[in-house]
């Protein structure tokens, strides 16, 4: 286990929680399920689950993982692994049992995304798959059989998520290259809302939940990024200029938007009625960027080389940084307490809590 060099009174130690030695992790990607964990997926097809003390599961499931979901049950957690060639369905615990594998799809499959389904006698579970032809499918029942496919998209689905919209009502969120976002209905082919007002292809969607349910998505496309508020179906707002980095989005206190993405050598922080570049010091470009709130001060997060900073939203710096033992490939930030998981070159992965 290695140590993080930490300053000032922010920070506390982080630690490497995992480590596959000359493997190259290329998927980070939070889980929506309490406890808060993250998936982490490498080239070679391991997938790493990590949860917010450090623990972890991993598994092996096939070269070129797409996309990772996971579900938590009274008995088991269920993993549903995105490759090309289908869906491999497992269910984690003290040994990592695979229970089926999803095929039958027109095309290559892009996403997953699963639901818990209640029945008299168990619990469950509802995956949703999607392919580069445009299609979703919806599998259920004990045997996981396929119940509905329908082309929703014209062109290749790359993105796809589960939520909630007002008053309890599931959703499977998708996104695709005809540059439409589409909420569906998760267990009937209804479509509640679909957002068709882009100018540039769709590269990353980042779902805002408030209590719970689905407030607005933040989308960013080769033009700029723009923010969907779901209750009026309308674009709030949105502005120019290609993000360099994942964009990271949060809510403040007041319940509005905040949004962060690096350039090539500055960073965009945006809000409804503001609009901030803030160029850091005299630093290579940006690799990463991230919000959280940490004691109640929201922070900015940003990864230049190997070295992590906390920054406040006027770009004041807050004397907490990390210099970690590799060049950062991925942050997220963990909801429950800002803490942050990295992914390294050379294949280790860090968490860092408060």
């Amino acid at each position: 286990m290695h140590e993080a060099v930490h300053e000032g009174a922010l920070s506390r130690r982080g630690s490497c929680v995992f480590d596959r030695f000359g493997a190259k992790p290329h998927l980070l990607e939070p889980l929506g399920v309490r406890p808060e964990r993250m998936a982490v997926a490498y080239l070679d097809g391991l997938v790493v689950i990590v949860d917010g003390d450090g623990n972890t599961i991993d598994f092996n499931a096939g070269a070129d993982v797409l996309d990772v979901a996971l579900l938590d049950s009274t008995d088991a957690t269920v993993a549903a692994v995105a490759t090309p060639y289908g869906v491999a369905v497992s269910q984690l615990g003290v040994a990592c049992a695979r229970t089926a594998t999803l095929t039958g799809h027109d095309g290559r499959v892009t996403g997953v995304a699963l639901f818990p389904v209640y029945t008299y006698d168990e619990r469950q579970v509802l995956i949703a798959s999607a392919d580069e032809r445009g299609n979703v499918y919806r599998w259920g029942g004990r045997e996981l059989r396929l119940l509905t496919s329908a082309r929703i998209h014209r062109k290749t689905v790359h993105t796809l998520r589960s939520s909630m919209l007002r008053g309890g009502l599931p959703i499977f969120i998708t996104a695709s290259d005809d540059r439409d976002i589409v909420l569906h209905d998760a267990y009937s082919e209804h479509v509640y809302a679909r957002l068709s007002s882009h100018v540039g292809w769709i590269e990353q969607i980042r779902p805002i939940e408030c209590e719970g349910a689905l407030k607005s998505i933040v989308v960013a496309d080769r033009v700029g990024i723009m923010v969907w508020d779901v209750d009026t179906q309308r674009i709030a707002w949105r502005f120019r200029g290609r993000p360099r980095t994942a964009v990271a989005a949060m809510l403040d206190r007041s319940g509005e938007v905040i949004i962060a993405a690096g350039t090539d050598q500055d960073i965009v922080l945006a809000r409804r009625n503001s609009i901030e570049r803030l160029r850091l010091g005299d630093r290579v470009p940006l690799r990463a960027v991230a919000l959280s709130h940490v004691l109640g001060t929201p922070v900015l997060w940003t990864a230049a080389t190997n070295r992590l900073e906390g920054y406040d939203l006027e770009g004041r710096p807050l004397h907490v940084a990390y210099e970690l033992p590799a060049p950062v490939l991925q942050l997220q930030s963990w909801t429950d307490t800002g803490g942050m998981l990295c992914t390294l070159e050379g294949g280790a992965i860090w968490s860092i809590r408060w």
